[in-house]
């Protein structure tokens, strides 16, 4: 699908190059952000136990309470977080990124993944022009 062009005549800008260039932005933006502009994450914080949390997944230790393993080497049980995060980045800590560093720049490769899936159904929903305003 295409955009039918401008009045003036301007040719049309296939979707697909479109979404393309969406998708590379938002991959560019996110991996800056990661890396300059916020590159430091707290060792105490939601962040940490997020990270934490996936490594302990990946581990096969389960949801535990990340800090009592970390200071206190000790394993509690928990239900403090939400499942589905640290399950998704407990994947990608399995596949050998446990840096918290390597774990933000996988998110935001699966950040990226989702403005082309929110493209691809703005334009099925509404048409190419939606899907590009949408990515």
């Amino acid at each position: 699908m295409t955009f039918t062009g401008d009045a003036r005549g301007r040719p049309a800008v296939p979707f697909a190059i479109g979404l393309g260039i969406a998708a590379v932005l938002a991959l560019v933006v996110r991996e800056v952000f990661i890396s300059t502009v916020d590159p430091h994450v707290p060792p105490i914080g939601d962040a940490s136990a997020y990270h934490l949390l996936a490594n302990n997944l990946a581990a096969g230790r389960g949801y535990i309470r990340p800090f009592d393993l970390l200071v206190i080497h000790k394993i509690h049980t928990t239900a403090e977080y939400p499942p589905l995060f640290p399950a998704v980045l407990s994947v990608v800590s399995w596949f050998g990124a446990k840096s918290v560093h390597a774990q933000r720049l996988s998110m935001g490769v699966l950040g990226t993944a989702t403005v082309v899936v929110i493209g691809l159904l703005g334009r099925r929903v509404a048409g190419a022009a939606v899907g590009l305003t949408a990515a």
